[in-house]
């Protein structure tokens, strides 16, 4: 009941509307409001903490119902949503796999054909290069030939961003609650709150407010979403990049038990060097555990290094499977926050 209650908002008011339309009846304008940038909230009646995002599956297939209307109220916000649907692809021209999307909990290969489809609905070709910012979600997206970046201050179980440079990546990083072996409790939990966002030339920077989730299994009636408890935790983020460096300054505020969280990231590289001497592969049963040291994600054509500034007490870098588990990524970064939860860390083309 959950689901088609949840579903029934959105999809199946439009589903009915087209129906009405091809059988010759009279369609009543479209209600559907986006956000200032064209994204489309979806599922904003839903009982859950991260109601009405832009889902970028569920976006692209409501998108394509639009874009089959005659009624021009349906169709302009179809047009209207393409700068974001385009915002989610990488410079590969494949999914970000991260964005507002929870870990493993569908394949990326069917966001991309939604998305596809959608676009070429619309007779909309994916970019090259793209820029794209939401000042109500705190998303800003940013698409050359050699690199993307990614920032969020809004998340289901999602991460505050990502960043692909040439072939290696960081495709998810955020807040984690214990234990590591599972995502359950990743990521932020809601809509971001005091957001501050500017963008210019040489520089951009997002800051913001937003709640820490925490492990639970209750579905939300979207396919692949589950539901979040409570962290008793909260982030204050201040992000900047400029110049090839990304500098971030996280606090960690609120009753929950700090010894319960570290900060982690998600790392795609064909080897990962821990204090320029400790090299790990993907899928080995090697690990590191130890300092809070300087590490080096490395591919063949490119390369990031991960400076922690201050704020960690312990790093633990495992190898993981490389396959869609993790969002695809190749190696765990994990940090544990030192007493107070505040913590700088910058990372850098290498």
């Amino acid at each position: 009941m959950l689901e088609e209650f949840v579903r029934e908002v959105e999809f199946g008011a439009v589903e009915e509307a087209l129906k009405r339309e091809k059988e010759g009846k009279s369609v009543p304008p479209c209600t559907l409001k986006g956000f200032r940038s064209g994204a489309l909230p979806l599922f904003s009646k839903g009982f859950f903490p991260w109601r009405g995002l832009p889902y970028p599956k569920e976006h692209a297939k409501i998108g394509r119902l639009l874009a089959q209307f005659q009624d021009l109220s349906y169709r302009r916000v179809a047009e209207e949503m393409v700068p974001f649907q385009q915002a989610t692809f990488t410079h590969h021209l494949t999914p970000i796999t991260s964005l507002f999307q929870q870990e493993k909990r569908r394949g990326f290969q069917e966001i991309d054909e939604e998305v596809r489809h959608f676009l070429a609905q619309v007779r909309a070709e994916i970019l090259p290069t793209h820029s794209f910012i939401d000042e109500e979600l705190g998303l800003i997206s940013e698409r050359t030939s050699e690199e993307t970046l990614l920032l969020s201050a809004s998340g289901c179980k999602s991460g505050m961003g990502a960043w692909y440079f040439r072939d290696v990546a960081l495709v998810n990083f955020g807040p984690q609650l214990f234990p590591l072996d599972t995502a359950s409790g990743f990521g932020l939990a809601g809509r971001g709150q005091s957001i501050s966002l500017q963008k210019t030339k040489r520089r951009t920077s997002l800051s913001y407010r937003c709640r820490v989730s925490a492990p639970h299994s209750r579905e939300t009636g979207i396919e692949g979403m589950e539901d979040s408890g409570y962290s008793r935790l909260w982030v204050t983020s201040w992000l900047e990049k400029s110049e090839g460096k990304l500098s971030l300054r996280v606090e960690f505020t609120g009753p929950g038990s700090l010894d319960s969280a570290a900060f982690v990231f998600y790392a795609k590289a064909s080897s990962c060097l821990i204090a320029g001497s400790h090299q790990l592969k993907p899928r080995s049963l090697d690990r590191y555990e130890g300092p809070p040291n300087s590490i080096a994600l490395q591919g063949e054509r490119g390369g990031l290094v991960l400076d922690p500034e201050e704020g960690f007490t312990k790093l633990e870098v495992i190898p993981l499977a490389g396959d869609e588990s993790f969002w695809g990524a190749d190696f765990l970064l994990a940090f544990q926050l030192a007493p107070g939860g505040a913590f700088t860390a910058s990372i850098h083309h290498a």
